[in-house]
């Protein structure tokens, strides 16, 4: 069941990546990838969907300053991080940075929780 939803999916690791579109496949009417944060900026300048998954920990430049960026510029963006660490002190960095959630790589059937519609 297709909705009107836009998805940006952002990870370094390909095969997460694409885990991540899994996910969302049944939510979402398109669903757009990028592979690290610098693209990720682009794409949402362009594209402006209505949801952004993210990894924390990308190398060229991390999910907590793409979504730092996404959210000066666009301060209604959703923007769920996803990562294998969940701490609090993850959890505090990344609402800092302006995530709407912080979602543990071992739940992410909890993504669809955040997904409205």
């Amino acid at each position: 069941m297709f909705t009107d939803i836009k998805i940006l999916v952002v990870d370094d690791d390909e095969r997460k990546r694409s885990l991540l579109v899994d996910v969302v496949k049944r939510k979402a009417q398109e669903i757009l990838e990028c592979s690290n944060g610098i693209d990720a900026l682009g794409e949402y300048s362009i594209h402006q969907p209505d949801y952004v998954l993210i990894d924390m920990h990308m190398k060229s430049l991390d999910g907590y300053t793409t979504t730092g960026l996404i959210h000066q510029f666009y301060p209604n963006a959703k923007i769920l991080l996803v990562s294998k660490n969940t701490s609090p002190v993850e959890k505090e960095k990344a609402q800092q940075a302006g995530a709407s959630a912080v979602i543990s790589e071992d739940s992410l059937s909890d993504i669809l929780n955040y997904i409205n519609h």
